[in-house]
C-alpha cells in the first residue's frame, strides 16, 4: 500500500533508475560480503560491516548522478546525510542478520538479501525527500 502511494507521486522512470541503483550497489554489496563471508571465512559481521561500506559507495554515486540527477555542490554535507541513514541503515542490518542467522539458523547470504529488501522503500522515501532534494542542498 505505501509502496503504491509512492510509485504514484514519483516518475516510473526515476523508481526505474533507484532500482536499477539499488541493485548494481546491492550485488557490489553482496559480492563483497560472499568474498569475505564464504570464501575468507570472516565473521558475518564482520563482512557485513566490510560489504556494506563499499555498498553504501557505490549506492550514493549511483543515486546522485543516475537516479536522482543532483547537481549540488554541497557533497560533504550531502554525503554525510547519506552517511547518517547508512548508519542507521547498517544498526539495521546488524540486527536482523544477527536475528536471522544466530537465532533462526537461516542461511548468511539469503539473510543478506531479505535484509536488503527490507530496507529498500525506506531508503527510496530518504534519498529522494531529503537526501537528493534541492530544498536541502542547492
Amino acid at each position: 500500500m505505501i509502496l503504491l502511494k509512492i510509485l504514484r507521486k514519483c516518475s516510473k522512470i526515476q523508481f526505474a533508475r533507484f532500482f536499477t541503483a539499488g541493485a548494481v550497489s546491492s550485488a557490489v554489496d553482496w559480492g563483497v560480503f560472499y568474498c569475505l563471508a564464504v570464501i575468507f571465512n570472516i565473521y558475518y559481521l564482520a563482512a557485513l560491516l566490510g560489504s556494506f561500506i563499499v555498498g553504501s559507495i557505490v549506492n550514493y554515486a549511483l543515486n546522485k548522478y543516475f537516479t536522482f540527477k543532483c547537481t549540488s555542490n554541497k557533497i560533504a554535507k550531502q554525503f554525510t546525510s547519506f552517511l547518517v541513514v547508512a548508519f542507521f541503515n547498517l544498526i539495521f542490518s546488524f540486527i536482523v542478520m544477527y536475528l536471522f542467522v544466530d537465532i533462526l539458523s537461516m542461511d548468511k547470504m539469503i539473510s543478506r538479501i531479505v535484509t536488503t529488501g527490507l530496507l529498500c522503500v525506506f531508503n527510496y522515501i530518504v534519498l529522494k525527500k531529503i537526501i537528493f532534494n534541492k530544498k536541502f542542498f542547492d
